[in-house]
């Protein structure tokens, strides 16, 4: 009688292994999934974060523009200010002096430059005697 009981035994435990196994697998598949399902999920994760970061690499890029621009604005203004300073009261030492004709040579040749391009006709309501101070 034990030759049958090993027989049995033996049965059970080939079944017992089957199920584990079946199991195990079963549980395998579920965690493969799970990890697939993860990365997948990170993936998009990881584009969209991408995108996001180029789209501010391209903001930043705009708002340091702007910012150059702002600051060359500033320089302008504080060169305007100094020179309307500057003209309030007249020029004393040689250098303001200097720098006040600086200005001035630049800015009649920016208006000479205007009334060459044309930028007179714009304004007809000049008087004749500064149009033909400033036409070469």
């Amino acid at each position: 009688m034990q030759v049958g009981e090993t027989a049995e035994v033996r049965e059970r435990r080939r079944v017992q292994n089957r199920l584990a196994q079946q199991a195990f697998r079963a549980r395998q598949k579920i965690r493969v999934e799970a990890l697939e399902s993860e990365w997948a999920r990170l993936r998009r994760l990881h584009e969209d974060l991408n995108e996001a970061c180029s789209q501010q690499a391209t903001e930043i890029k705009q708002l340091q523009s702007r910012v150059e621009e702002l600051l060359r604005d500033i320089e302008v203004l504080k060169a305007t200010q100094e020179f309307e300073r500057n003209w309030s009261s007249p020029p004393t030492t040689p250098e303001q002096q200097y720098r006040l004709a600086s200005v001035l040579t630049v800015a009649e040749a920016e208006l000479r430059n205007f009334f060459i391009e044309g930028g007179i006709s714009d304004f007809p309501e000049f008087p004749e005697s500064f149009r033909s101070h400033y036409s070469i």
